[in-house]
C-alpha cells in the first residue's frame, strides 16, 4: 500500500515536471516567433503613424537628406548659408531623396504635415527687445513707418528649416501627376496664411524651389505652367505670391513674358490690395531702366491719394529707379515730399535726392 502510494505520487510529480517544461518550450517557441514578428512589423512599419520605407519613416528620412546637411546644423555651427543650388549629381546621389521618391504618393501626406509644422513662438526676452527697437527707432526717425509690427516674426529651428526644405523638395520632384508638386506648396502657404495674425510669415518650403530649379531642370516647365495658371487664379494670395515671388526668386528671365499682365495687376484699383503690391513690387525690382510704361505707371500711382500709402511709396522707388528726369516725373516727386504719410515722404526725398545727384541718368 504505502509502495502504491510512494509511485503515483512519483507519477505525479513527474506529470507535472513534464507539464511545465512544456509551458517552458511553449513560452520559447511563442517568443521566437513573437520576435521576428515584431522585427518584421517595425521594419515595415506597422506600428508608425508616417509611411516607412526601409525601417524609416518619412521624417527620418527627411532629417536624414545630405543635401540639406550644412543649413540642418547651421544653429550649432553659427554659419548660415542662402545657397540653395543643388546639382542634379548631388540630388540623384542622396539615398534619402530617393528613398522618399520611392515612396511615391504615398508619402504626400505626411510631407505636407510637415510642411504645416508651426514654427516655435518667439521668446519673452525676444519679444521684449523687437518692441523696444521699433518704439525707439519711432521715436528718433520719424520717417519709419508707423505699420511696422511690434511683434517679432516667428523662426524655425535649423533642423526645422532643412526638414521643410526637404519635404517641400520633395513634393516638387513628385511632381504634379502624383497630386504633388508647386501648387502644394502653394495651397499650404495659403492655409497657414489665412490660419495666422502674424505680420510675417516664414515659409522655408519656398527655397526649395531654388533647389529644384537648380538640380532637377526637367521641372520648370511643369512649374512655369503653375505659375502662369496662378496669375490669373481666383485666389488673391496665389496672385500675390506668383508675382511676388516668381520673377523675383524664380524666373527672372521670364519677365518680359509676365510684364504686360503685371501693370495690369498693379495699375487696376479693382485688384486686391496684396495683389497690386507684388506686381508693383516685381516690375520696380526687374523693370529696365527708362521703362516708360513703368515710368507712367509710377506717376500715376503716385499722384493718386486713393491708392495704398506702400504701393504709392513703391511707386516712388519706381521713379527713382526709372531713370527719367522728365518735367512731369519730378513734379510729381516734388509734390510727394509733402505727402501726409511719412514713408512716401522719406522715398520721394531719396528720389528727388538721387535725381539732383545724377540729373542725366
Amino acid at each position: 500500500m504505502v509502495a502504491g502510494w510512494y509511485l503515483g505520487l512519483r507519477c505525479d510529480q513527474t506529470f507535472r515536471n513534464f507539464r511545465h517544461e512544456m509551458r517552458k518550450i511553449h513560452l520559447l517557441f511563442g517568443l521566437g516567433l513573437l520576435l521576428p514578428l515584431t522585427a518584421l512589423a517595425w521594419w515595415q512599419g506597422w506600428f508608425a503613424s508616417e509611411p516607412v520605407y526601409h525601417g524609416r519613416t518619412v521624417t527620418d528620412w527627411l532629417d536624414a537628406m545630405a543635401i540639406y546637411d550644412e543649413m540642418r546644423s547651421s544653429d550649432e555651427t553659427g554659419q548660415h548659408s542662402w545657397n540653395d543650388q543643388r546639382t542634379p549629381e548631388a540630388i540623384a546621389a542622396d539615398p534619402a531623396m530617393q528613398a522618399l521618391l520611392a515612396l511615391g504618393p504615398k508619402g504626400v501626406p505626411a510631407l505636407r504635415a510637415v510642411l504645416r509644422t508651426p514654427p516655435a513662438p518667439p521668446s519673452r526676452w525676444r519679444q521684449i527687445n523687437h518692441r523696444f527697437r521699433v518704439l525707439w527707432t519711432r521715436l528718433w526717425d520719424p520717417t519709419y513707418p508707423a505699420y511696422s509690427p511690434l511683434s517679432p516674426p516667428a523662426q524655425y529651428s535649423s533642423l526645422e528649416e532643412a526638414r521643410i526644405m526637404s519635404a517641400g523638395l520633395t513634393l516638387l520632384a513628385l511632381g504634379t501627376n502624383h497630386d504633388a508638386g508647386l501648387p502644394v506648396l502653394f495651397e499650404e502657404y495659403t492655409r497657414r496664411y489665412r490660419s495666422t495674425s502674424q505680420p510675417i510669415l516664414p515659409f522655408p518650403a519656398y527655397r526649395a524651389i531654388g533647389t529644384a530649379l537648380s538640380g532637377l531642370p526637367q521641372l520648370r516647365a511643369e512649374m512655369q505652367e503653375v505659375i502662369d495658371k496662378s496669375l490669373t487664379h481666383t485666389d488673391p494670395l496665389y496672385r500675390h505670391f506668383a508675382a511676388r515671388n516668381a520673377l523675383l526668386r524664380w524666373f527672372p528671365e521670364e519677365f518680359p513674358h509676365w510684364h504686360p499682365l503685371l501693370l495690369l495687376m498693379a495699375a487696376s484699383d479693382q485688384e486686391d490690395r496684396m495683389v497690386r503690391d507684388g506686381a508693383m513690387f516685381a516690375l520696380l525690382v526687374q523693370s529696365p531702366t527708362n521703362d516708360p510704361e513703368f515710368v507712367t505707371l509710377c506717376t500715376q500711382i503716385l499722384t493718386n491719394r486713393a491708392n495704398p500709402k506702400l504701393l504709392r511709396a513703391r511707386a516712388t522707388g519706381g521713379l527713382r529707379f526709372g531713370g527719367s528726369s522728365n518735367a512731369i516725373f519730378l513734379s510729381a516727386i516734388r509734390a510727394a515730399t509733402n505727402d501726409s504719410d511719412s514713408y512716401v515722404q522719406q522715398s520721394a526725398r531719396t528720389a528727388l535726392r538721387d535725381f539732383e545727384k545724377h540729373p542725366q541718368q
